[in-house]
């Protein structure tokens, strides 16, 4: 090769390096720039987040016209700090109950970090397994927190499946101890009753003062919640009980909120530790050997109270959905062999949940189809022991199907028969004496959804089906009494006399099914 042929290939070589450096140098800066906008507070959180997206573009042209994987390592510190939600992103919310649905309260910089957010995701290719990277990316995994959209989620969910990031270090260490556990210092009722390795305390706290000081968490790290619900699922089966006192706390310090979405997170999280504590043979004890299956009972079992009018019905049903399931799921690890002793823990769900819930929901009936729909689960899981409470969950039952104004809200009714016939599967042995009451709620309800003009034609198709099989099912049960045949021919008669359109509710009989 000729020598001036080489030293102008060597020139083009150096050109090119010093293009290259300095497009580094102008993403270095604007990535400085945008921190520093974003810690100047003499501007508003939205006019910050406007200004960084004017700010980012050097950044993200140097990220696209680099060829090395390993270019933006440098700046992957500085992209963590600006990929952290501001806490003032979080909703301002009160620390009490209005009787009316709150205003919405939503920052209005959220579109813009919403924004934001996506394009630095993007730029985490292939992030440093440290705890700074997993608590920023795990504050992006829940779409229950307002910053976080399905789809940021998903970039921060495919980033964080990398199994360096699930290290044990970064969980136990980096996250729960480091992070996690200074911002839960405030003792509330539940966490007073555990010491700090996650135990039974034998002692409780004599100071029952309230505190009303706003958490920690809420101040300086409101992501704290996706961070802690992201670290439960994150953790090895084997490596739950060594972080046991570092998860409890945190959790009860969540579930005793007064904010019910907070709460409903929480009870979320017991749920899931509950399932995570089924994956292990050496940890499905553990519940029972640090005695808090009763304090986590007690601290949930309140959440049923949360009813209108005290408790918006948007807040209410997400919140008793999952405290029943976390109490059943709390039930059944509680007394896995007794099922006399688990029916009588879930005496509660049925006084406290379901009959004292529908005198207070009222006309709510979205509120009245979660009572329902959980009540059919409640009954399957106490099965025969049920019986005790049929002269009380009956008629509130049949008085739903009676209800003049049922045909405007099909689900309900739908559900209503449905929980019916789960009643009539676990408590055949005593039901007979119950069958005229439940064949008068059933009559009610076919007459009305014959004369309705309702619109959900589909819907109450369907609720006149299961209407069918739950009066074959009261023939069933009645006719398999002494005398039972006689009798049931003289309910039908009668039913059928008052109104010939009654007869189709009798048709698995007469075709023989």
């Amino acid at each position: 090769m000729p020598i001036i042929q080489e030293i102008s290939d060597d020139e083009d070589d150096n050109r090119s390096s010093k293009t290259s450096l300095s497009d580094e140098q102008k993403a270095s800066a604007a990535l400085d720039r945008c921190l520093h906008i974003l810690n100047d507070e003499s501007s508003s959180l939205e006019s910050r987040y406007r200004q960084i997206l004017e700010a980012i573009p050097p950044l993200e042209h140097y990220s696209t016209t680099t060829t090395t994987t390993t270019s933006l390592a440098a700046f992957e510190s500085r992209l963590v700090q600006l990929l952290h939600p501001h806490p003032q992103l979080h909703p301002q919310q009160t620390f009490g109950f209005d009787d009316t649905e709150a205003p919405d309260s939503s920052s209005p910089a959220l579109p813009l970090y919403h924004t934001l957010s996506s394009k630095l995701l993007s730029l985490l290719k292939n992030p440093a397994p440290t705890p700074s990277v997993a608590a920023a990316l795990a504050s992006l995994t829940s779409t229950a927190d307002p910053w976080t959209t399905p789809h940021t989620a998903a970039q921060a969910q495919q980033l964080l499946a990398s199994p360096a990031l699930h290290d044990r270090t970064i969980l136990l260490n980096g996250l729960l101890r480091d992070l996690l556990r200074p911002l839960f210092t405030q003792r509330t009722t539940s966490a007073a009753r555990v010491t700090s390795s996650g135990r039974l305390a034998l002692r409780e706290t004599t100071d029952k003062r309230i505190n009303t000081e706003t958490p920690a968490w809420v101040v300086h790290l409101p992501s704290s919640v996706a961070i802690l619900e992201w670290t439960i699922g994150a953790l090895a089966p084997s490596d739950i009980e060594a972080a046991w006192g570092l998860l409890i706390p945190p959790v009860l310090t969540l579930l005793d909120s007064t904010m019910s979405s907070v709460k409903t997170r929480a009870v979320g999280m017991i749920t899931l530790l509950l399932q995570r504590l089924e994956e292990d043979e050496c940890t499905r004890s553990l519940l029972q050997r640090t005695g808090l299956a009763p304090v986590f009972w007690d601290a949930v079992l309140p959440c049923l109270s949360y009813l209108p009018p005290l408790t918006p019905a948007s807040e209410a049903v997400p919140l008793l959905r999952a405290a029943y399931a976390c109490l059943l799921a709390l039930a059944r690890v509680r007394e896995r062999k007794d099922s006399k002793k688990k029916a009588k823990l879930l005496d509660a769900l049925v006084r406290e949940g379901f009959l004292r819930g529908l005198s207070f929901a009222g006309e709510n009936v979205l509120v009245v189809l979660v009572l329902v729909e959980a009540l059919a689960t409640v009954v399957d899981e106490m099965g025969v022991w049920t019986v005790r409470h049929l002269q009380n969950v009956l008629p509130a039952l049949t008085e739903i199907l009676a209800s003049p104004f049922g045909d405007t809200f099909p689900p309900l009714l739908l559900a209503a028969t449905k929980t019916l016939q789960t009643l009539v599967r676990n408590c055949w042995v005593r039901f007979e004496a119950y069958v005229p009451e439940l064949l008068r709620g059933v009559a009610v309800c076919w007459k009305r959804i014959n004369q309705s003009e309702s619109t959900e034609k589909p819907q109450l198709e369907q609720v006149e089906k299961e209407l069918v099989n739950l009066v074959d099912m009261c023939r069933v049960v009645t006719v398999n009494v002494q005398g039972g045949k006689e009798r049931w021919d003289c309910l039908r008669q009668g039913i059928v006399g008052v109104d010939q359109g009654f007869a189709m509710l009798f048709a698995r009989e007469d075709s023989g099914l």
